[in-house]
């Protein structure tokens, strides 16, 4: 006899199946980042998924794979994820302010 999943596990698994119809998913801290990984590799892998944590006071955008220390000042880091989380943020700003906040900062900093 199988134990009956519960609403988290169902919930992962109709929307693995299923996919999403639009609109927010609300997990708890563990079942979330299972779910954003499982959603990365349906998607090209976690170089690719942006990710965000959004309370009452206060929000954090990030890349969900985190900040990749083994692979750092080897000029191979993907910046995919950490744009997309940026672009999360909304705004007004259009692709072009964007590349050029980007490149005023990268002149500022060399």
């Amino acid at each position: 006899m199988h134990a009956k999943p519960n609403a988290e596990c169902e919930s992962a698994v109709s929307f693995v199946t299923m996919g999403s119809k639009g609109g927010d998913h609300h997990r708890t801290n563990l079942f979330g980042d299972i779910l954003s990984d499982l959603c990365a590799g349906l998607m090209g892998g976690l170089g690719l998924a942006p990710g965000s944590n959004i309370g009452e006071q206060a929000a954090i955008f990030e890349a969900v794979h985190g900040s990749a220390p083994d692979i750092a000042g080897k000029n191979m880091a993907n910046p995919c994820a950490l744009l997309l989380a940026a672009a999360d943020m909304g705004g007004s700003g259009t692709t072009q302010t964007f590349a050029e906040a980007l490149v005023a900062e990268l002149k500022w900093r060399n």
